[in-house]
Parts: structure tokens; C-alpha cells; sequence
């Protein structure tokens, strides 16, 4: 094989030891091995500066290890590559509302749902904001969304069990409770999406 077919085939392969390499990241982080998922994320990232995946979950566990300025960061790298993938925006709206930016928060839920309005599980984030930014109305318009949403799924997967979450809902007192299971689906790849209020369960 000369230099010019070399070249070519480097080209036209050029992301699958990457791909390899993220898998494995990948997997380190579902088993919860933070430290190892990060070095291979950011092995990733030396090959490949601009993998929107690796930057946005190396923003996941910044967020998993309370380091949530760091997790905006990251995560606004990873939506600068990539705005269209709603899981981007709603992490996003975690790690601005662990720093008491309400606001901003509701603002990437509402682009998250914007890209995909059948995630149930941003729907009740939202409820959560709104609910704590003394709106109560349409935090409840929110969490009747995530419920019909799931109960949607439940019924058109009854035995479907791989994503168990519980969905908060509005007592007479505006304070959210949990205690209704429902069933969703991942966003990105094998990633759920957290609910709100249960910052350190984002798996």
C-alpha cells in the first residue's frame, strides 16, 4: 500500500478507535467508576477536541461530584457542538439550578423539551423550577405533561422495566411528592435523564 492509499484509509476510518475508546468510557461510567470514565473521556477529547458526547459527559460527572460550574462549562462546550440533543439542555438546567440560577434552568428545560417534547422526565424537572419560582399553575401544567407522557409509555410497554423512574406531583401544600412510578426512555444512548431534586441519581 502506497503514502496516497495509506491517507485513504486513514480517512475514511478515522473515528473508530475513538469509538472504541468512548464505549469503554462509556461503560466505566454506568458502573459508576467516575474517575476511570473521566480519564477515558478525556482520551477521547485529545483525539478528538470537539466529541460533543465525552464533553458533555465529563460535564455529567462534574455535576455527579458537586462540581457544578464545571459542569456548565462543559456542557455549554458540548451544546456548542451539538445544540440539537435535548439531554445537553436539560443536564444543563441541573448544574444551572445547583448554583440558584432558576431561571436559566427553566430556559434549557424549555429547549430540551423544544428538541424532544416527549421526554416526561423534563416536563417534571420543569414542574419542579417553576413550583420553586412560586408558579404554581404552570408547574402543575407541567407535571400533568410528564404524567400523561408516562402513562402514555406505560401503556405501550407494560412490561418495559429498563427505565423505572418516579414522577413528582402537587399537594395541597405546593410542595412536590413522589410515589408514582412510570416508565421512560433514554435520551442519549444508554443515558436517563435525572429528575430534579435528586441531584446524584443522574444513572
Amino acid at each position: 500500500m502506497n503514502r496516497k492509499q495509506r491517507r485513504a484509509n486513514n480517512k475514511s476510518q478515522p473515528t473508530r478507535p475513538l469509538a472504541e475508546l468512548f464505549a469503554r468510557a462509556a461503560q466505566s461510567h454506568r458502573e459508576g467508576r467516575l474517575e476511570e470514565a473521566g480519564q477515558l473521556y478525556r482520551q477521547v477529547l485529545a483525539g478528538d477536541p470537539r466529541h460533543a458526547d465525552s464533553l458533555h459527559r465529563l460535564g455529567v460527572i462534574a455535576y455527579q461530584k458537586g462540581r457544578f460550574a464545571e459542569s456548565e462549562a462543559l456542557l455549554q462546550k458540548a451544546i456548542a457542538q451539538n445544540a440539537k440533543i435535548a439531554a445537553y439542555h436539560s443536564h444543563l438546567s441541573l448544574a444551572l439550578d445547583a448554583q440558584g440560577r432558576l431561571d436559566e434552568a427553566v430556559a434549557c428545560c424549555r429547549t430540551a423539551i423544544a428538541q424532544d417534547p416527549a421526554l416526561a422526565d423534563v416536563h417534571n424537572n420543569l414542574g419542579v423550577l417553576l413550583m420553586r419560582l412560586g408558579r404554581p399553575g404552570e408547574a402543575l401544567a407541567s407535571y400533568r405533561k410528564a404524567l400523561n407522557i408516562a402513562t402514555a409509555l406505560a401503556r405501550a410497554r407494560p412490561n418495559d422495566t429498563a427505565h423505572r423512574t418516579r414522577v413528582n406531583l402537587v399537594d395541597g401544600e405546593r410542595k412536590p411528592r413522589t410515589g408514582i412510578p412510570w416508565s421512560t426512555r433514554a435520551v442519549v444512548g444508554d443515558l436517563p435523564q435525572p429528575v430534579a431534586g435528586e441531584r446524584r441519581r443522574l444513572w
